[in-house]
């Protein structure tokens, strides 16, 4: 007796579970996709400068349809990503710089405190400098890591520590933190030692310094109270003294 010939005819239920199994890829694919468009870099297409002029709007982000940051106060670059202080949130934002999400650092909570409140920072190095309100302290973390940061130095923490700081900047090593408490502009080294104070002979009446930027051996300290900028020659630590409007 001869063998049964094999039927080449396929089975209906076979053709349903390759289907299925089709759907279930092509919707997982979709899926990964969609997921992948929102969390990747470059999900929000910010547009260039417009006509002869070279600054115009280009867009805002996170993009209008996602959800809004909480409260964000500062903001840094380190020539491939840039990081936002959320304050009410207590993270660090990362971006590109077409305003894709690349996701968050969680500052570090000071002790006795229930969050931390991020709001004006620095790149440091390999390090991001955070002014944290909430804790009244300046402190180094990893910048690279995304997560729980790991605290990597306190400013001050041996010994004069900014008060109240308001303001944070890096240049040529150093860090340079103002402080509402005394008016002083308290100098760090990259290991959180106090190096020592720039004073402006008219502190008392600057008021508080709100934000600090540095450009060719300059410090400029914006004084928001008081409607003015001081400056400081950086080489030699002696006040310049103010920008104006005029």
């Amino acid at each position: 007796m001869g063998r049964h010939g094999v039927s080449a005819t396929v089975r209906p239920r076979t053709v349903v579970i390759g289907m299925v199994a089709v759907v279930v890829v092509i919707a997982a694919a979709v899926g990964a996709s969609l997921w992948l468009r929102s969390q990747h870099p470059g999900a929000v297409k910010l547009a260039g400068p417009q006509g002869d002029s070279p600054v115009s709007y280009a867009g805002i982000f996170p993009a209008i349809e996602d959800e809004p940051l909480a409260n964000p106060l500062g903001i840094a670059y380190d020539g491939e990503h840039l990081y936002v202080a959320e304050s009410d949130a207590g993270t660090i934002r990362v971006f590109d710089t077409n305003g894709g999400r690349v996701g968050a650092i969680r500052v570090p909570v000071a002790e006795g405190q229930r969050s931390a409140y991020p709001s004006s920072i620095a790149i440091a190095g390999e390090r991001l400098a955070v002014v944290d309100n909430a804790g009244n302290r300046v402190i180094l973390m990893e910048r690279d890591a995304l997560g729980d940061a790991a605290l990597d130095v306190v400013l001050g923490e041996q010994g004069k520590a900014p008060e109240q700081p308001t303001a944070v900047a890096y240049a040529g090593g150093e860090l340079f933190v103002a402080d509402s408490a005394d008016g002083a502009i308290k100098v760090y080294s990259e290991d959180g030692e106090h190096l020592r104070d720039l004073v402006s002979a008219d502190a008392s009446t600057a008021g508080f310094v709100t934000a600090l930027a540095h450009a060719e051996g300059v410090l400029y300290a914006a004084c928001s109270e008081a409607g003015t900028v001081l400056t400081f020659d950086m080489a030699t630590d002696e006040t310049d003294g103010y920008l104006s409007g005029e």
